[in-house]
């Protein structure tokens, strides 16, 4: 077993601290949870792993109680912590696209990373104005799933229509989306529940599309619709 991390002035511990203060802007990200840490085992993904000291582990580095606390986010965190390297921007594949337009919770932006993924939607386009995918929030919804994903940030209107794919909007007013054929190579646009998608967006050739709903209900929170439209689109 490594010898464990006692002082808040080893070097090790420094360096992590720092990962937790500032982010993906260090070129690391730390992640927590059991559930997390299978996720990325399961994807393949390179990390260091650490441990408290009272719980070890095979190739984990082990870290005092007190110490792995301050490293950690949750208010009850489990006994892993891993320290991934931010992947360097991946090119786009020929599969599907979803576009996320301004949305700004972190938990809905990481549950939409995970519906993707968890479809074979690789690609995924966050224009201006959405939370950045390496919030801490959006890592732990996701289940680690925005590292595997081909993500391009912070992207613009030009960045949309370079796409060359059919453009699909999720709207409140549209066709009813069960009942169309979708292409293999679909863009799918969700934009936040308080703005809807941009007016601009909506100005490009596409197809808008709505989730019939009963009852006095407006709209459906973007993870969700996300998740059903992403189901029927990929079939």
């Amino acid at each position: 077993m490594d010898q464990v991390i006692e002082s808040k002035h080893n070097n090790t511990f420094k360096e992590l601290l720092k990962i937790k203060q500032k982010g993906s802007a260090t070129g690391f990200v730390l992640l927590e949870g059991e559930r997390t840490l299978h996720q990325l085992q399961t994807d393949g993904l390179e990390f260091e792993l650490f441990c408290r000291a009272k719980d070890p582990r095979q190739d984990a580095q082990p870290i005092t109680d007190d110490l792995f606390d301050r490293l950690c986010r949750t208010k009850s965190p489990q006994g892993v912590l891993m320290k991934l390297t931010v992947p360097n921007d991946k090119p786009f594949d020929d599969g599907p696209v979803l576009i996320l337009d301004r949305l700004r919770d972190p938990g809905n932006l990481g549950t939409l990373l995970r519906t993707a993924s968890a479809f074979g939607v690789n690609n995924i386009l966050c224009l201006e104005g959405s939370v950045d995918v390496y919030n801490d929030k959006v890592l732990r919804s996701s289940l680690g799933a925005v590292l595997s994903l081909h993500i391009r940030q912070r992207a613009g209107i030009e960045q949309v229509e370079q796409l060359e794919r059919p453009l699909f909007l999720a709207d409140v007013f549209g066709e009813d989306f069960a009942g169309l054929e979708y292409p293999d190579n679909f863009a799918l646009i969700i934009g936040s529940e308080a703005h809807g998608i941009d007016p601009a967006l909506k100005a490009l050739p596409s197809v808008v599309i709505t989730i019939p709903m009963r009852n006095t209900m407006e709209s459906l929170n973007a993870a969700v619709a996300g998740a059903i439209l992403l189901q029927r689109m990929c079939r």
